[in-house]
């Protein structure tokens, strides 16, 4: 979970290393703390005790709502509080994966949704590409763990902070099923090579007298899981020199493209990928 509160500090921050204006900071700050009030108010929570993906459209519609109706804002000033309002989810996007709810018809401007569309297909990894990443993940010290990270950020479509807290209880080789905590527990299947896979690494794990409860445990602390800071040091290792872009969320982008040219319906993939909003996955069909 990442809060309201600590994610609008974290915007604050990111707003100065980024260069912006004192003035555009003051100005921008102002806005999502009006709107952090906000959600305080509607949602009878602190901004500490609220999960910045628990936010739902619908509170963006009665922001607007509060914003003309309580605050007698004029359009324009609302106009402009909703542009530093879209700054504000491209930094929870870009930093937490937080779908941004901004980006419709309502709420979105066209050039924003093409340039989504541009960044979306530009994170898509080729077939040599993949190759060449796998190819080089089998050359590491830790060759079966490391494959095995990444074929299930391919192979199953979960995020990178899911698969680093997975757990052999999660794990039903017979059933070939990886288990998920979301809003709810779902179980995922996994494909026959990939429980192979996985079923070679838990048998090296024993070997190395490694009785971890996480798949992939911390190097230095085996009671703990990997780190997403370990994780994404295995992909920028391993990346350099390959065709690869938009870091590890890449492989999700890749996974629902590929079960796009399988006629595989967006809310089954929504299923594998935790998109809440099965409309927010439609950006990809004119990828596929």
């Amino acid at each position: 979970m990442k809060s309201l509160k600590v994610a609008v500090e974290m915007y604050q921050c990111d707003l100065m290393l980024t260069g912006k204006k004192e003035s555009t900071i003051l100005s921008y700050m102002k806005d999502a703390t009006t709107f952090q009030e906000f959600l305080e108010k509607n949602m009878k929570k602190s901004s500490w005790e609220i999960d910045i993906k628990s936010i739902k459209r619908k509170e963006i519609v009665k922001f607007k709502q509060y914003l003309i109706k309580d605050k007698n804002y004029s359009d324009t000033s609302v106009k402009r509080i909703f542009n530093s309002l879209r700054t504000f989810y491209k930094f929870l996007n870009e930093q937490f994966e937080v779908e941004n709810l901004m980006l419709n018809e309502a709420f979105g401007k066209k050039k924003d949704i093409v340039a989504l569309k541009t960044s979306k297909r530009e994170k898509i990894i080729a077939q040599e590409s993949l190759l060449e990443f796998f190819d080089k993940l089998r050359k590491t010290n830790d060759s079966i763990r490391n494959t095995s990270i990444f074929s299930i950020l391919l192979l199953v479509g979960i995020n990178a902070e899911e698969v680093i807290k997975l757990k052999w209880s999660d794990l039903d080789f017979n059933k070939r099923t990886i288990k998920i905590q979301r809003d709810e527990l779902i179980e995922l299947p996994i494909s026959l090579s990939l429980a192979n896979q996985l079923k070679t690494y838990y048998i090296l794990q024993k070997e190395k007298k490694i009785n971890s409860i996480y798949i992939f445990n911390s190097i230095n602390n085996p009671n703990q899981a990997m780190s997403i800071n370990s994780l994404k040091s295995i992909y920028k290792n391993n990346s350099k020199n390959i065709n690869i872009t938009g870091g590890i969320k890449a492989f999700q982008v890749t996974f629902i493209i590929e079960n796009l040219k399988k006629n595989i319906s967006l809310h089954k993939i929504a299923e594998f990928t935790g998109h809440k909003r099965v409309d927010s996955l439609s950006i990809y069909k004119d990828l596929a």
